[in-house]
């Protein structure tokens, strides 16, 4: 009789875990992922200050509901293929500027992004996220309140209901780069060109 209990038991604990697995998964999106790249040259690029261009940097973000808050987390690898060094106007490449000033591929960092935050096919505002650390790990990391940012409750329950309807669109690298990039240095070597 006391071993067909613990049977029971287990099975109640194992089905309980279950439905607890599937309400948490439930309360996660999907992890999305964004190649993301920064060419100034482009004919509407918005930031015109001096820096480096680049691609192939990968974004990954996550809504999450964080003690009954939907939340949106980031993560992005600190690699990156540089392209060019844009600075009055014009570009200047690897050839130029010179491999001892050029930065490693994978020294990167994201600092600021420009962000359409939609819901479905509505666009409920745009976001600006600024010194992303990009230690994205659910509700303990960095998380950002992009729903209030735009006005919206975060703990609606619409949001929580529906959460992977939640996406970002036209994300825009405002700042991001190598870090300590000797830009000063590679100023001088261009005003000598």
């Amino acid at each position: 009789m006391k071993k067909i209990i613990t049977i029971k038991q287990l099975i109640l604990f194992l089905l309980l875990t279950v439905l607890a697995a599937s309400d948490s998964m439930a309360q996660r999106s999907e992890v999305y992922s964004l190649n993301l790249s920064r060419i100034r040259s482009g004919f509407n690029y918005e930031t015109k200050t001096s820096g480096f261009d680049f691609d192939r940097v990968q974004m990954r973000y996550q809504f999450v509901n964080c003690g009954g808050d939907v939340q949106m987390g980031i993560n992005y690898d600190q690699k990156a293929n540089y392209l060019s060094y844009w600075h009055n106007g014009k570009s200047y490449y690897k050839q130029s500027v010179g491999n001892d000033l050029w930065p490693e591929s994978d020294k990167f960092e994201l600092q600021e992004i420009k962000a359409d935050l939609y819901y479905g096919n509505r666009k409920l505002g745009t976001v600006n996220l600024n010194y992303i650390v990009g230690n994205f790990a659910g509700c303990f990391g960095e998380t950002w309140n992009v729903l209030k940012d735009v006005g919206e409750n975060p703990s609606a329950k619409e949001f929580k209901d529906n959460i992977n309807k939640l996406s970002l669109r036209n994300v825009k690298v405002i700042r991001g780069g190598p870090p300590n990039s000797k830009e000063y240095k590679i100023k001088d070597k261009i005003k000598n060109l």
